[in-house]
């Protein structure tokens, strides 16, 4: 057996999406944390002055929402640049079925964008409002 017959055939797959999601969502809420520690006057000054909290953090849930796109875009482009690779080479009618994308692949997408999502923006609520407790018992 070939090194990439059983690298392929394995859990090696699943245990290495599991580690780039996990490294997706404690990024996300180490970039909150960076963000709210360096502007917590800010966001103290925007919540007295009665901004929104999607408002104040509009920036940040911005980029937040692009780095959820480009993940749930690379697959379904991986699988679109394999067939069209295949047909090139093969022609309409290749002989073997060509990859496509079923309801567990965008399930396990759509969950880990919910994972990686949901952790920064509980991240961001409770680092605001620790901002805004913590600025209001210094004022």
């Amino acid at each position: 057996m070939v090194w990439s017959d059983y690298y392929h055939g394995s859990n090696c797959h699943t245990a290495s999406a599991f580690a780039a999601a996990l490294v997706l969502v404690i990024t996300g809420i180490g970039t909150v944390l960076v963000h709210t520690r360096q502007h917590a006057q800010w966001i103290f000054a925007r919540h007295v002055n009665g901004w929104r909290y999607t408002a104040v953090h509009r920036l940040l849930m911005s980029f937040e929402l692009g780095v959820l796109l480009v993940l749930l875009a690379w697959l379904p482009y991986q699988v679109w640049s394999q067939n069209r690779e295949i047909h090139r080479m093969y022609g309409e009618r290749p002989p073997f079925a060509t990859p496509t994308l079923g309801v567990p692949e965008w399930t396990s997408m759509g969950l880990l964008g919910l994972v990686a999502v949901g952790g920064v923006i509980a991240a961001l609520a409770f680092t605001h409002r620790r901002v805004v407790r913590d600025g209001a018992s210094e004022a």
